[in-house]
């Protein structure tokens, strides 16, 4: 818990002072790896997601859409990396998935029109089209999840058992064993 208070509240000072010095790049890759470093009280999180909206809003605001997707998916990036089973921040990811799909639809456009080819489609259809995108949960499957674990907990009890056993007992503590390898692997594959 220290190391992740230190390195967030460290990230998150980095990311003040590039800004300060006006590099906007480096600030955004600062602020982003605070907002992974999760606690549960960790003030720095609000603080760093705070700066990059407001970074965001003014590259926005500038016509930088480009470099206004890349704030917005760090501060994305960001909340996902400290998403758990009980998703922190679904306050923070909806504000940003409401705002980046229709910020992605226009810079596609724009850069579409730049390089004289024509948009995939009516900008209200790819807004729907990324907004469906940033919707999609990406977090692994809670049961194959579950089934890993189960499966890696099977397999080492049945080979460590084997070691003192012989015979029918030993082959039995063996199968144990490539069932939970099985049961591991699969769990892997699907979660």
């Amino acid at each position: 818990m220290i190391r992740v208070a230190l390195s967030g509240a460290d990230a998150l000072e980095r990311g003040r002072v590039a800004l300060e010095e006006g590099d906007e790049t480096m600030a955004v890759h600062h602020f982003r790896e605070a907002i992974s470093w999760y606690l549960p009280v960790a003030p720095w999180r609000d603080d760093a997601a705070d700066a990059l909206w407001v970074i965001h809003q003014g590259q926005a605001q500038s016509g930088m859409l480009k470099e206004a997707v890349q704030s917005l998916s760090m501060l994305r990036a960001g909340l996902m990396a400290s998403r758990s089973l009980v998703g922190p921040d679904e306050d923070w990811r909806t504000k940003v998935d409401t705002a980046l799909a229709p910020l992605m639809a226009r810079w596609e456009a724009k850069a579409a029109a730049q390089e004289g080819r024509t948009p995939p489609s009516k900008l209200k259809e790819r807004e729907e089209h990324f907004a469906k995108i940033l919707a999609e949960d990406t977090l692994p499957s809670r049961l194959f999840g579950l089934m890993v674990v189960v499966g890696f907990c099977l397999w080492i009890v049945g080979v460590w058992r084997s070691t003192a056993t012989q015979g029918r007992s030993r082959l039995q503590s063996l199968g144990l064993g490539a069932v939970g390898f099985v049961l591991f692997v699969l769990g892997l594959i699907f979660a």
